[in-house]
């Protein structure tokens, strides 16, 4: 019974033993991180509004330069803006 107890605690320590020796080789291996670089393109402002009849059928169509003044997630009404053909090199202050 004694050697069952002792050789089952030498079975122990060496497999405790070899699975301590190969963590210590992964830790000494590091990986340098590239940082993360997220581009964002500029919004447009260039664009179409069409409003729609109860039907479906296109009522008037807008093309041009659009500024959305608030978009009512502050719980204020929502007010768009559209400049109808304006020049492309059109700058809004």
């Amino acid at each position: 019974m004694k050697i069952k107890i002792i050789a089952g605690l030498f079975i122990f320590a060496a497999v405790f033993c070899f699975a301590s020796c190969g963590s210590k080789r992964n830790q000494t291996k590091t990986e340098k991180l590239e940082p993360l670089t997220i581009d964002i393109p500029d919004k447009r402002q260039d664009g179409s509004l069409t409003m729609v009849d109860t039907e479906g059928n296109n009522y008037l169509q807008f093309d041009g330069i659009i500024h959305i003044k608030n978009d009512g997630s502050n719980g204020e009404p929502i007010k768009i803006v559209v400049y109808q053909n304006e020049a492309e090199n059109y700058e809004f202050n």
